[in-house]
């Protein structure tokens, strides 16, 4: 986008959003970077501290630029977010989009805005309606050139391959703590198709700068060049590709000074050499400085092989890669982070270990990347495992996993330190992230081969019947919080009495998030429905699940299952709506709608 010209460009995130804003302060800090030829400045619709002030920054911008009147200044805007209680989240619908965008070129002027991106992908938009959002209003003339922010290669191959509009630009963050865009192929992939590449908080924040600056390394280099550690990140980030332009953030007039500073600076050879050591490879090994997508790898060793077993947590990926029978490394066992298992791999094939089996759940391209980069400088090939499975078959494999190994489904809070005990327990946002970031695998990675593989449900057999009964608006009315609350529906206990009366054992579920007295409204049901009846409940409130207990969440399920032996596949789930409906179908469970319920039951041979 930019050809051969790299401009200075600047962050003015910070400029609205830090808790000491000022905003003359701020006016003086966007008044220095354009009189020192800042070129571009990033802003957002968000870049605010909440709703009631959407806008902040891009008036701050608009009223420098009218103090100023800079020729060829490039403003790169956002839209696609809104404020959800105390964060702001994705929104990728069109008409979001578009309107955000059009209420930005009015705070920004009028004019048509010069480069606008989709701020992020929205899990719950297809992602090809907000491109379309995009393309527009390109078609539209609200926006000259259009791009993404916060995406991986994947989704920026998706949004070419429709091929509605072109994408200009591409904004991630990138800097020597976050190299995903590196190894991910993202980099590589722009710099095929002249895509910028905008790096956003290049020093990884407060605690990060500090650590830069502590660095020997760096700090060596600091010293010959007459720099300091950050303006050492800028110039390693202009030499990592032509098409990469960094965004620091600024927020003072001195951090103006030293991004124009930066652009100065120039590293050797050999430093730049010895900080992509530092920060891009793994654990050694003098590779040569090249971000293009790897060929397959092949083997110049007899019988060897490096295997990713990948997918999602609680597919099973630890059965698979046992049978292997490779040496294993799996960051449940050993700890630490996945780049500590590459570490852990290239030691191990350096001392003479040839096959090594992975089992991680490996989700993105910049995850796997560095294992095919540790097999390659080996000489070895590396095989893709995908154990491919719906979220729901997991959802039933992890609370499987827990009831086994706990015996009980572990309270919310509770799991936050058994995680750290067991890290085989995890809570039901792990499963709904890894499909929210994952990236399919593909032979150009570097993989010899890739092989999807069925998955296995891991569910301990029984042999029992049993009708498994929604209580709420099924055999209560309501949801009492008080015994003396308690209503059953009318023919409700004349209906459960015959299915007992044909074989069928009958045990119920139940969400309470409320009651006062939860055994007593239990007890009282039961003296109402003239038998003792088994009741599991969730307790917790609704929102984003973080139990595994409320449906349509399995756990309720198979604590039943688990109590009473019960055969699931030959069970039935009496329910009403959407939960109970997905309930049954993770589990296998026949469903029966609340409504037949008080036909003939069938018999239990």
């Amino acid at each position: 986008m930019f050809g051969a010209t790299r401009p200075l460009a600047i962050g003015a995130m910070r400029l609205s959003t830090a808790d000491d804003r000022d905003e003359t302060r701020s006016a003086a800090v966007l008044d220095a970077a354009l009189a020192a030829g800042v070129a571009v400045i990033d802003t957002a619709d968000v870049y605010a501290r909440d709703e009631s002030e959407l806008g902040h920054n891009e008036r701050l911008i608009a009223a420098a630029l009218a103090r100023s009147s800079p020729a060829g200044a490039l403003i790169v805007t956002k839209s696609g977010l809104r404020r959800d209680g105390p964060r702001w989240v994705a929104d990728g619908r069109a008409s979001h989009v578009i309107d955000a965008a059009r209420a930005t070129r009015a705070r920004l002027g009028g004019g048509p805005l010069a480069l606008h991106l989709l701020h992020a992908p929205d899990p719950q938009v297809p992602f090809a309606t907000s491109v379309r959002a995009l393309a527009k209003l390109v078609e539209d003339g609200d926006a000259v050139r259009v791009g993404l922010s916060n995406v991986n290669r994947t989704q920026l191959d998706e949004a070419l391959a429709l091929g509605v509009v072109e994408v200009s630009a591409v904004e991630v963050e990138l800097g020597p703590h976050r190299v995903d865009a590196i190894r991910g192929g993202l980099v590589a992939r722009c710099e095929e198709r002249g895509i910028a590449v905008l790096a956003y908080r290049p020093f990884g924040g407060v605690g990060k700068v500090k650590k830069l600056g502590n660095d020997a390394v760096v700090r060596r280099i600091a010293e010959r060049c007459g720099a300091t550690a950050q303006e050492v990140v800028l110039a390693w980030l202009r030499g990592l590709s032509p098409v990469v332009v960094a965004l620091p953030g600024v927020g003072t007039v001195g951090s103006v000074q030293s991004v124009v500073r930066a652009a100065g600076v120039e590293l050797e050879e050999g430093e730049r050499r010895e900080l992509d050591e530092r920060w891009v490879n793994v654990g050694g090994g003098g590779k040569p400085r090249s971000f293009t997508s790897p060929s397959p790898s092949t083997s110049t060793s007899t019988g060897g092989e490096v295997v990713i077993v990948m997918g999602m947590p609680g597919a099973g990926k630890s059965t698979v890669a046992r049978e292997l029978g490779h040496v294993r490394f799996n960051r449940d066992e050993r700890g630490g982070t996945l780049e500590k298992m590459a570490v852990l791999l290239d030691e191990a094939l350096a001392s003479g270990v040839t096959s090594a089996v992975l089992d991680n759940t490996y989700a993105t391209r910049a995850l796997r990347a560095p294992v095919v980069e540790v097999a390659r400088r080996h000489g070895l090939p590396v095989r893709c495992v995908w154990i491919d499975t719906t979220i729901e078959d997991a959802q039933v494999n992890a609370a499987a996993r827990i009831l086994e190994r706990h015996g009980r489904l572990p309270e919310p809070g509770e799991m936050n330190k058994l995680m750290k005990q067991d890290p085989g327990a995890f809570k039901p946002g792990a499963q709904f992230n890894w499909r929210r970031e994952l990236e399919p695998p593909q032979l150009d990675e570097g993989f010899a081969a890739v092989e999807r593989i069925e998955f296995t449900r891991q569910v301990r057999p029984g042999t029992n019947r049993a009708l498994v009964v929604d209580l709420d608006d099924v055999v209560r009315v309501g949801r009492p919080v008080r015994a003396a609350e308690v209503r059953l529906v009318d023919g409700v206990a004349e209906a459960l009495a015959r299915w007992r009366a044909a074989g069928w054992l009958v045990v119920g579920t139940a969400w309470q998030p409320a009651a006062a007295d939860l055994a007593a409204v239990d007890a009282r049901t039961a003296e109402l429905l003239g038998a003792a009846i088994d009741i599991v409940t969730c307790v917790h409130p609704a929102g984003p699940p973080v139990c595994w207990c409320r449906k349509p969440m399995p756990g309720l399920g198979l604590v039943l299952a688990r109590r009473h032996q019960l055969d699931l596949g030959r069970s039935l789930h009496a329910g009403k709506g959407a939960a109970d409906r997905g309930f049954a179908g993770r589990l296998g469970l026949r469903f029966l709608d609340a409504t037949d319920l008080a036909a003939s039951p069938p018999a239990v041979d």
